[in-house]
């Protein structure tokens, strides 16, 4: 279960950037890494996406990653560094 917190609204520039890297190991394995991170004059969130692909065929595929996610100054209750293996 996910629960809201109401935040008092502002208003402020967010700025975004995305950097995208993919490394063809073999013939059917790739390395790939995405960085993304927005960020205003509060906070600053940035989440980094680590996989391995290999194509088991021309239609399908296997994925392993892990995402972790940083956030400066996240809701009560909630962790600053949060991890996740989709």
């Amino acid at each position: 279960m996910t629960a809201r917190y109401l935040q008092p609204s502002e208003t402020s520039v967010i700025g975004t950037l995305g950097v995208n890297y993919a490394q063809v190991l073999t013939k059917t394995t790739t390395l790939s890494d995405i960085l993304l991170v927005n960020s205003g004059s509060i906070n600053t969130l940035a989440t980094n996406t680590l996989a391995l692909t290999v194509k088991m065929s021309t239609k399908l595929a296997l994925s392993l990653g892990y995402n972790v996610q940083d956030n400066t100054s996240p809701p009560p209750g909630l962790k600053k560094v949060d991890t996740l293996r989709p």
